[in-house]
């Protein structure tokens, strides 16, 4: 094996920690209340297809020294234009969504100012760390946050003593859960392996590997541990909180009801751990949200900053923390967003959004199977057994995205 340089491990945990958010948090508690242990390896394999399609986008980066946004908009311009509307619109939906997230937890943890306040307190603390930092600050904060919810969401899973053999028959032995139909619980299992570690986010990665000047192939190897470093930690969180609620929830035959059900399930492992267990675990749930608001405002202005460079195709437009079109791109994702804590979404802005956003996973692993095996490769192709992967998470994203457009 080719040395791997420890010395640049870190954007790994760093996607580990943006990459498990309140969506992240409640899929996993809603998973163990309802199913118990039984839907565990699809956590697995869900982890397993992130780790594959961020290498790939890292594999072309450090093969052809073009970022992968790059490499797919060379065979048609169309897709950038239609990756900049999609990204505008997402940002509006999910930053507004992040907001309300981290308002709700922590003004059940202080609720001393109401859900909006506290929404509009941590979008001025996450813009000021961008706004004044730098990467590496960015990455030390983090590192601590993923350090927080290791404790919170592992030791729970640790006190509340779940039945190990269950847990290993979970991972090891493919269940599916009793549904309302085939259909609707293939949908439910595949769900649940697309929504493990992010989706927009994770392209972010490779731009936080120039941040660290991680740039030639031969640091291949490093990259391919720091990845495997970072999925293994995602992994761990969402075993965790899948465990504490197969153990608490599940033999009562309760329901975990959106982040709500988080906070109630915070309090359910106060009967065990006392106002320690509801604290950690609350502070967990708030340092994966607030994680997911920071990397939100760190990671999305590269892939603006990425795509107007190349629309414009002007080589001069730099990409990265100091660009214009970083820093402008931070403020509407800063502003704009405010304005769902106080308005419902509108109906016709969301269903388009759901149709941009269908295509997104399916588009990511088509085009890695497209950049993946050109020539500019080198001998950094895309392998057999790659192709073949790619093309399963193209099917199963492709379910999970276009399914509940037809329901």
């Amino acid at each position: 094996m080719k040395k791997v340089k420890w010395s640049l491990i870190g954007p790994g945990i760093v996607l580990a920690a943006a990459g498990v958010g309140a969506g992240d948090v409640v899929s996993s508690a809603v998973s163990g209340a309802s199913y118990g242990y039984s839907l565990l390896w699809a956590l697995l394999i869900g982890a397993l297809f992130k780790y594959f399609l961020n290498e790939g986008m890292a594999r072309y980066q450090l093969a052809t020294g073009r970022t992968f946004m790059e490499g797919y908009s060379s065979r048609s311009r169309w897709f950038n234009y239609y990756f900049i509307v999609y990204l505008v619109i997402w940002s509006f939906i999910v930053g507004g969504a992040l907001l309300s997230s981290v308002g709700l937890v922590t003004s059940a943890m202080f609720p001393i100012f109401p859900l909006e306040v506290w929404g509009i307190i941590a979008a001025i603390f996450g813009l000021v760390i961008i706004r004044t930092g730098t990467y590496k600050i960015f990455e030390k904060i983090m590192k601590i946050l993923a350090i927080m919810m290791f404790f919170a969401f592992v030791i729970s899973a640790i006190v509340v003593k779940p039945p190990l053999l269950a847990v290993l028959k979970g991972l090891l032995v493919p269940a599916l859960p009793q549904g309302r139909g085939w259909f609707d619980v293939i949908f439910k299992v595949l769900a649940l392996m697309g929504g493990v570690g992010g989706t927009v986010t994770i392209m972010a990665y490779s731009y936080w590997l120039r941040e660290c000047n991680i740039e030639d192939k031969k640091e291949l190897p490093t990259v391919r541990v720091d990845l495997l470093i970072g999925y293994i930690v995602t992994f761990v969180f969402s075993l965790s909180v899948v465990v504490v609620s197969a153990v608490l929830i599940h033999p009562i035959g309760g329901e975990i009801a959106g982040k709500e059900g988080i906070i109630d399930l915070a309090r359910t492992l106060e009967s065990i751990m006392g106002p320690f267990g509801y604290w950690a675990f609350v502070l967990g749930f708030w340092a994966a949200v607030f994680s997911s608001v920071l990397s939100f405002y760190q990671a999305i202005p590269y892939l603006f900053n990425d795509a107007v460079r190349i629309v414009k195709q002007d080589e001069n437009v730099e990409v990265g923390m100091q660009s214009k079109y970083y820093q402008g791109y931070v403020l509407y994702i800063f502003l704009a967003p405010l304005l769902l804590l106080f308005f419902r979404e509108p109906i016709g802005l969301t269903l388009l959004y759901s149709v941009l956003g269908a295509f997104f996973m399916p588009f990511l692993a088509l085009m890695l199977l497209l950049v993946g095996n050109s020539r500019e490769m080198g001998d950094c192709k895309n392998t057999p057994a790659y192709n073949l992967v790619m093309a399963l998470i193209f099917i199963v994203m492709s379910i999970v995205s276009f399914y509940p457009l037809f329901r």
